[in-house]
């Protein structure tokens, strides 16, 4: 029996690492897929009372929450208590105001890795208002979550 040359060795312990590298990818990507499928946990905000929750599309989901009004603060700081909260919580979040009036906070926490999963919670803090549109006391916080290679970015 004929022994194979030294190149053909070389290019078949190649060939063989080149199939070991590409079974181990797979396993890794669907371990990885498995493990972020799914929504980041959003702790709720103490004294909120979920209102609904509903699935949006596949990898999006929604959850409402309303804060009644401790009278502390008004409005304004009991919205501005939930903002802090959430920035406790390792989220970005920005107010918008109107002529020095507080109108809604977005909080965002993203998480994204190299094989394109996305992971976003964003949170809407807005002070709610009667269908005269004064001003109840009360707070609504409006969370969109988003997972998945494909999950329904933007909603």
């Amino acid at each position: 029996m004929r022994r194979l040359s030294w190149n053909v060795r070389v290019v078949l312990g190649l060939i063989i690492l080149v199939i070991i590298a590409a079974v181990v990818f797979v396993i890794y990507y669907n371990v990885t897929r498995t493990r972020l499928d799914k929504p980041m946990e959003v702790n709720k905000y103490p004294d909120a009372q979920l209102v609904f929750e509903e699935k949006l599309l596949d990898g999006s989901d929604r959850l409402y929450y309303e804060i009644d009004s401790d009278d502390v603060g008004g409005v304004d700081g009991l919205a501005q208590r939930v903002e802090r909260f959430y920035r406790d919580e390792e989220y970005t979040c920005r107010a918008l105001y109107d002529n020095s009036v507080y109108v809604y906070s977005t909080c965002l926490l993203e998480k994204t890795n190299f094989l394109g999963f996305d992971r976003f919670n964003r949170i809407m803090i807005v002070p709610l208002r009667d269908e005269n549109n004064n001003l109840t006391g009360d707070v609504g916080i409006d969370v969109r979550r988003s997972w998945g290679s494909n999950g329904g970015i933007g909603n």
